[in-house]
């Protein structure tokens, strides 16, 4: 089956063109023919068969090809079927930076395209000189070829750079001039078939044996067919070209090295984690629970917890932002192990900024809250949820309902609170009873009430909120005066019950034991 041109009634030819350069290498392909009249509809039902939906087209066939299967991309659960395959030969350059930015948020996506691209076609050029002024970037994987050989690329600036310096060559084809004449990329490719049996073997010069400047000189060897000045081919400026790939490779090799000493600049500052575990317990043991140990201050290592966690935070929010920065690929916006140790962060260091927040006065933290600890929350959140999705399409039905992998036991309290903010909360209920302190027809708090008992149902908080001098239990005590002797609640009478005392050993709460 091959890719076809169709007529609207009115003639006018559709937008993909056939490719028949391509073998029946694929398993049970589906090379969809489509014009611009063609039912959406009906393509993605296509596309939801297990066969492989390959879209094609040449010349600005091949672009329309492209912004087709990034819609169809965008309409289908790629959970559940095959992600579509486009193959455009001799495409024209399109959208702009933004725009590949866009895409390359879906790392997947852009593994969805292939290029085929001869540097003597001219519509490949047809953007080019637009492109060095409005930004027309290239994405996907590029199979640049002539007829001397050809090569892959993946990275778009040096894909640029090879169109950019080799766009001369193309400059005395009339093609341009006399109606687009599709070049016959059959005949390129057939070629490259015939020279990947037999390989052209050549000596490099002693110069060039460094293993970066050999393996770009093989690459620009392959598609040029020169290796020296000598050997250039006309208005190509040969050594000028492999410079600049050598510089920019050599560019590329330090943003993956700066990605290396983020790894290891993680590691580093995991010792403050560790020193502020110590702490956390540490304030346990001396009847005291380290939110309220901090708040107060009065020990010299309570300085030394405030530096730590100086530059923990230094450290995050500068990661937190340069995270934000860059285009978000799919899943998750870290790294697994940067998201885990962003999220243990979160909930150690979290509930000290909400300590020092309201000791300064603070009315409204939720309000005010830095948005690194709301990036990481929102992240791992997301992060969750695709975790949850793709066990229940997995799982079987008939177990459907049982409890989630990844999701922690619930017979026992955390290590740290599942929610961050929750001494946020305590804060706002101790400035609500001490504005109510004197008023006789003061309302309950329903619905503080229900958050702190949904906590407990689930052991999500520590238990070390009910140590006699913590912020929870002062709230406590002040509230139990407002509200009177006369009102009960569910809350209420595991407050007043104490059945909270075996909380720590995983009883409920709701049990009087």
């Amino acid at each position: 089956m091959r890719e076809k041109i169709e007529r609207d009634k009115d003639g006018r030819a559709g937008p993909g063109r056939a490719s028949n350069y391509l073998e029946d290498g694929l398993s049970n392909p589906v090379i969809l023919g489509f014009s611009l009249r063609t039912s959406s509809e009906a393509l993605v039902e296509s596309s939801k068969s297990n066969s492989l939906v390959l879209v094609t087209g040449q010349s600005f066939g091949g672009a329309v090809a492209t912004l087709f299967t990034l819609w169809l991309l965008e309409s289908l659960d790629l959970s559940k079927v095959k992600r579509p395959l486009c193959i455009a030969f001799g495409s024209p350059l399109i959208g702009d930076k933004q725009f590949g930015q866009c895409v390359l948020q879906f790392p997947l996506w852009s593994s969805c395209f292939l290029n085929v691209a001869s540097i003597d076609d001219p519509v490949l050029q047809f953007f080019l000189t637009a492109s060095q002024a409005s930004g027309y970037k290239p994405f996907g994987t590029f199979l640049l070829c002539s007829s001397s050989g050809g090569s892959c690329f993946e990275d778009p600036d040096a894909i640029l750079q090879l169109l950019v310096e080799t766009s001369s060559r193309c400059a005395q084809n009339p093609g341009l001039n006399s109606g687009i004449q599709l070049f016959d990329y059959g005949k390129i490719l057939n070629d490259l078939k015939t020279k990947a049996l037999s390989r052209d073997v050549f000596e490099l010069v002693e110069e060039d044996r460094v293993p970066l400047k050999a393996g770009i000189k093989t690459q620009l060897a392959a598609i040029l067919g020169v290796l020296s000045s000598q050997q250039q081919q006309p208005n190509i400026e040969f050594e000028s070209l492999m410079k600049k790939m050598v510089t920019h490779e050599r560019k590329l090799a330090m943003q993956k090295m700066k990605v290396y000493s983020s790894s290891l600049k993680l590691n580093e500052i995991e010792k403050y984690m560790a020193y502020m575990e110590w702490y956390k317990e540490e304030s346990k043991d001396m009847g005291i629970g380290y939110y309220d140990r901090y708040k107060n201050l009065r020990y010299a290592s309570d300085l030394n917890a405030k530096e730590y966690k100086k530059r923990l935070s230094n450290y995050w929010e500068d990661t937190v932002a340069e995270a934000e920065s860059k285009p978000q690929k799919e899943g998750a916006a870290m790294p697994a192990p940067f998201l885990f140790a962003g999220t243990n962060y979160r909930k150690m260091i979290e509930p000290l900024c909400i300590a020092e927040y309201y000791k300064k006065g603070g009315k409204d933290y939720i309000e005010e809250r830095p948005r690194h600890f709301v990036l990481l929350e929102q992240w791992y959140n997301e992060e969750e949820e695709n975790k949850r999705g793709e066990w229940e399409e997995r799982e079987n039905p008939q177990l459907r309902g049982a409890s989630k992998p990844n999701s922690k036991a619930k017979n026992v309290p955390p290590n740290l609170n599942d929610d961050s903010c929750f001494w946020a909360h305590v804060e706002e209920a101790l400035i609500w009873c001490n504005e109510q302190v004197s008023n006789p027809d003061a309302k309950p708090m329903t619905e503080f009430e229900l958050y702190v008992l949904n906590m407990l149902d689930n052991f999500a908080v520590r238990d070390d909120i009910f140590l006699k001098n913590s912020s929870f239990m002062h709230w406590w005590n002040k509230y139990k005066v407002i509200v009177r002797s006369n009102y009960s609640s569910a809350f209420t009478e595991v407050m007043k019950r104490k059945t909270y005392r075996k909380y720590a050993d995983g009883v409920s709460v709701r049990t009087d034991q």
